[in-house]
């Protein structure tokens, strides 16, 4: 008689060949998501950074400057509450972004008013200061101030820092750091007219 082994089930070689490509369809999946999840964020900034604008200038639409809207609002008034976007958060009477960091608002030469988003890492800096203003209809910005560095549009203001801000000059190139720094200690000032 023969005897007939017949074996059913697969080698180990097999089974760390097929548990390499998931891991890697894993891995790929999750960057895939990652990757849908920051640009969401990245638009959601923006929708709030712009919602905002639009509010604080509706609401001194009449009046002659933005100081007592601006005013209102950094004391917590009831009625200047309502001005902030619901996508914001607010922790311990602070104002938050989408990214976690600090929002504030002020004027800026009495007849401006500015919004600052502080706490941004490199890459959430550099995707900010880039956003395109050219075809707003309802705010009109002035100027953005990256770390310490101003930006104007040329029609208000003469000099090297004309808006639009380009890619090289925030995320640097190999002969400069740009304005953007590493770490999360970033800050972006847009003052609007």
């Amino acid at each position: 008689m023969m005897n007939q082994n017949t074996q059913s089930g697969r080698s180990m070689v097999e089974v760390m060949g097929y548990m390499v490509v998931v891991m890697l369809l894993a891995a790929g999946l999750g960057k895939i998501v990652a990757g849908a999840y920051g640009e969401y964020k990245f638009s959601k900034a923006s929708l709030q950074l712009s919602d905002y604008a639009v509010a604080i200038t509706k609401a001194a639409a009449i009046d002659a400057t933005y100081e007592d809207v601006i005013q209102k609002i950094n004391s917590g008034d009831s009625e200047a509450k309502k001005l902030l976007p619901s996508s914001y958060r607010v922790n311990s009477n602070k104002v938050r972004h989408a990214f976690g960091g600090e929002v504030t608002v002020g004027t800026y030469d009495a007849d401006k008013f500015y919004i600052t988003f502080s706490g941004l890492e490199k890459d959430q800096c550099i995707e900010l200061a880039m956003k395109d203003w050219i075809n707003n209809r309802i705010v009109d910005l002035y100027a953005i101030k990256v770390n310490e560095d101003i930006w104007y549009w040329p029609i208000y203001h003469a000099g090297d820092n004309a808006l639009p801000i380009t890619y090289a000059k925030v995320a640097g190139t190999t002969d400069d750091n740009g304005q953007c720094t590493d770490g999360d200690e970033n800050s972006i000032m847009w003052v609007f007219n």
